[in-house]
């Protein structure tokens, strides 16, 4: 019995680890006014890959928003005021990014 315990436990932490890390980017309040300086917050997100990293963009201001790759390989869509967009990263490079309904809000996802 305690032999069957550890399998399950020991193959239940092998799911756990494979889980893909969680980075939040906040598109804020009053993002879609050109002077806004920050419309991501952070508007460069960097990290070193160990396996799959999941970004998350939460629409924090009072209008729709995308979140699109300049080289189409991510779209939002329309993401909703208070929604959120989830996608996963398992491969360095750097993918700028934008709203295609606010083309002057900007930024990237720098992996090494």
């Amino acid at each position: 019995m305690a032999v069957l315990f550890f399998f399950l436990l020991a193959g239940h932490n092998n799911v756990l680890a494979q889980a893909p890390q969680l980075l939040t980017v906040h598109i804020r309040p009053g993002a879609s006014n050109p002077g806004t300086l920050t419309p991501f917050d952070p508007a460069l997100v960097s990290f070193h890959l160990t396996g799959t990293m999941m970004v998350r963009w939460i629409n924090e201001d009072n209008t729709y928003h995308t979140v699109t790759s300049l080289t189409n390989s991510f779209d939002s869509q329309m993401i909703a005021p208070n929604g959120y967009f989830d996608h996963p990263f398992a491969d360095s490079g750097y993918y700028d990014y934008y709203c295609t309904l606010h083309p002057y809000m900007t930024g990237a996802i720098n992996i090494s």
